[in-house]
C-alpha cells in the first residue's frame, strides 16, 4: 500500500466518524503533511483519491472541503413502478411542451446546454475558413467513411493521456455523440435484448435504446455513481446484451463514478463478457480533482465501446463526435453508420482537429471549467439558502447539472407546471429515466444562466415549492373535512 493510499485511508475512517462536518473544510495540504509526518506531495495525492471517490471537493484557491452527502445521495431515483404511459421520446415530449409554454422573461434552467465561448467560436470558424481556403477541392467531396484522420489522431492521443491507448484507426468519427450512441444500439440490439440502464442517465440514450425495442432494466445510482453490485445482481437473473453508462459528469445528477467502481465495473465486464456502451462525453469538465481514466481503461479485456462528444468542450454546432468500438463490433458499427449518413463533414472534422491542437485549446478549456464551477458553486449557495430543508440534492461533481429531489407531498409535474406559470424552466425527472420507473425529481441546469439570475430562478422554483405545498395541505384538509 502507498503512503499516499495509506493516509487516504486514515482520512476515510475519520470521515465516517463524523469529525469533519458536511461542507466543513479540511487541513490545508501543508498542514495535514506535517500532522501525518509525510511530504506535501503525499498529502496532496490523498486528498486527489478522496476527490476521485466524491467524498471531498476542492475548491480552485480555497482549499478542500467535506463533500455534502445529503438525504438524497443514498438512492438517486426510488425504481418504484410508474403509471406514465411511455413516449416515443420523453425529450420531443419536453421540448414540445416548452415551446408551448415559454414566457417573455422567463429564467430558463433547463437547457443543459454549454455556453458558447466566443473565443472558441471566433478560432473554429476561422479554423473552417482555412481548411476550405486550403484543401476545399478534396474536404467537399466525398470522405473516408471512418471520418478525418487527423481528428481521430487527435482524440486517440487526449484518451492516452487518460491512461487509455487506442489505435487511431479504428476510430469512427460521427455525426454527433448523440449519433454515436444510437450507432451502437443499431449494431449491437435487436428487439426484445436486455439493456441495463444507469438510472438517471441521458435522456439521448433512453431514446435510442426505446426505438431499438430494447427491453431496458433499470439500474440504480448512488452519491458515487451506478451501483456495480446491482448491475452483477441482474447478471444474474438476466441474459444482457449491453449496459449503458455515463460515468464522468452523469448528465442527469452530475456525479462522477468512483475509480473504485470503475475497476470493479471493469472487472465485471471482463469476467462476464458484459458489454458496456460508456459515454466519455464532457468528461474534461469536472470540477473536482483531475480528469478520471475512461471504464475502459482499468481493464483491456473489457468490451468497452468508448463516445466522446465535442458539443460541451468545444461548440455543439460542429455536431461532431466519436466512438472506439472492440474489433468484434467495429464492422457492424461501420455498416450502420454508411446506411445513416455515409460519413461525417470533411471539413467540420478537419476545422475541429486543427482548432483542438492549437496551443490556447487548452486554455480554452480550463477557463471554461472554471467558469462552470463557480457558477455551480453560487448555484449550490442559492440551493442551500432558499431550498434548504425542503428539497434534497447532489452536488454535481462534474458537467453542469444537478438532481434535485421534490418533497413527497408535492409531484414533479405539479412543480413543472407551477415553475413554468412563476417564470422559471426546469426539467421533470421522467425525462431522464426508463419507462415504468417513478420519479419525483428535477434536472436543474446552471450551464447559461449567470449567478444572479440564476438565483431569481432558484428564488421562483421556491415560490413555485410553495405555491404547490399549500395546495396540498389544502386537498389533504379537504379530504378530511369530507371524510367527517
Amino acid at each position: 500500500m502507498s503512503l499516499a493510499t495509506d493516509l487516504a485511508t486514515r482520512l476515510r475512517s475519520r470521515l465516517d466518524a463524523g469529525e469533519w462536518a458536511a461542507g466543513e473544510r479540511l487541513p490545508p495540504v501543508r498542514e495535514l503533511a506535517v500532522a501525518e509526518h509525510v511530504s506535501v506531495a503525499v498529502a496532496g495525492q490523498a486528498y486527489a483519491l478522496l476527490g476521485r471517490e466524491g467524498r471531498i471537493v476542492a475548491r480552485v484557491g480555497r482549499g478542500s472541503y467535506v463533500a455534502r452527502r445529503r438525504s438524497g445521495d443514498d438512492a438517486l431515483v426510488d425504481l418504484g413502478p410508474n403509471r406514465r404511459p411511455p413516449a416515443v421520446s420523453a425529450t420531443l415530449d419536453l421540448q414540445e411542451r416548452l415551446a408551448g409554454a415559454r414566457r417573455s422573461g422567463s429564467i430558463n434552467l433547463s437547457a443543459g446546454v454549454p455556453e458558447v465561448d466566443a473565443e472558441v467560436a471566433a478560432a473554429v470558424a476561422t479554423e473552417l475558413e482555412a481548411v476550405v481556403r486550403e484543401d476545399g477541392a478534396s474536404l467537399l467531396g466525398y470522405g473516408p467513411p471512418r471520418g478525418d484522420p487527423g481528428l481521430r489522431r487527435v482524440v486517440a492521443a487526449t484518451w492516452a493521456r487518460r491512461g487509455l491507448t487506442v489505435d487511431e484507426d479504428a476510430l469512427l468519427v460521427t455525426t454527433s455523440g448523440q449519433q454515436a450512441i444510437d450507432l451502437a444500439v443499431r449494431a449491437l440490439v435487436e428487439p426484445g435484448d436486455v439493456v441495463l440502464c444507469e438510472t438517471p442517465t441521458y435522456a439521448g440514450a433512453i431514446d435510442s435504446l426505446m426505438a431499438s425495442r430494447a427491453r431496458i432494466v433499470p439500474v440504480p445510482t448512488d452519491g458515487e455513481g451506478l451501483r456495480v453490485d446491482r448491475v452483477e445482481e441482474a447478471l444474474g437473473q438476466e441474459r444482457v446484451r449491453l449496459l449503458f453508462v455515463n460515468p464522468t459528469g452523469n448528465n442527469a445528477t452530475g456525479v462522477v463514478l468512483s475509480d473504485e467502481r470503475r475497476r470493479a465495473l471493469a472487472d465485471l465486464s471482463a469476467r462476464a463478457g458484459l458489454v458496456i456502451l460508456e459515454d466519455d462525453t464532457g468528461a474534461e469538465l469536472i470540477h473536482d480533482g483531475p480528469v478520471p481514466a475512461p471504464v475502459a481503461a482499468f481493464e483491456p479485456e473489457a468490451p468497452v465501446l468508448l463516445v466522446k462528444s465535442f458539443a460541451k468542450t468545444v461548440v455543439p454546432g460542429l455536431r461532431l463526435g466519436v466512438i472506439h468500438a472492440p474489433a468484434a463490433f467495429d464492422r457492424r458499427i461501420l455498416a450502420a453508420k454508411l446506411v445513416a449518413d455515409r460519413y461525417t463533414s470533411p471539413p467540420l472534422a478537419r476545422a475541429l482537429a486543427r482548432y483542438l491542437e492549437r496551443p490556447e485549446a487548452a486554455s480554452h478549456l480550463e477557463r471554461q471549467r472554471r467558469a462552470y464551477g463557480a457558477r455551480r458553486d453560487a448555484f449550490l449557495r442559492s440551493l442551500e439558502r432558499r431550498l434548504g430543508g425542503r428539497a434534497t440534492w447532489v452536488e454535481p461533481r462534474a458537467g453542469f447539472n444537478l438532481w434535485l429531489r421534490l418533497p413527497e407531498r408535492v409531484s414533479e409535474e405539479e412543480i413543472f407546471s407551477r415553475a413554468l406559470e412563476r417564470g422559471v424552466i426546469v426539467s421533470p425527472g421522467h425525462v431522464y429515466v426508463p419507462p415504468g420507473v417513478a420519479t419525483n425529481h428535477l434536472r436543474l441546469s446552471f450551464s447559461t444562466a449567470s449567478a444572479a439570475e440564476a438565483d431569481r430562478g432558484v428564488a421562483r422554483l421556491a415560490a413555485a415549492l410553495g405555491d404547490a405545498t399549500r395546495g396540498s395541505r389544502r386537498r389533504s384538509f379537504e379530504a378530511d373535512v369530507a371524510v367527517v
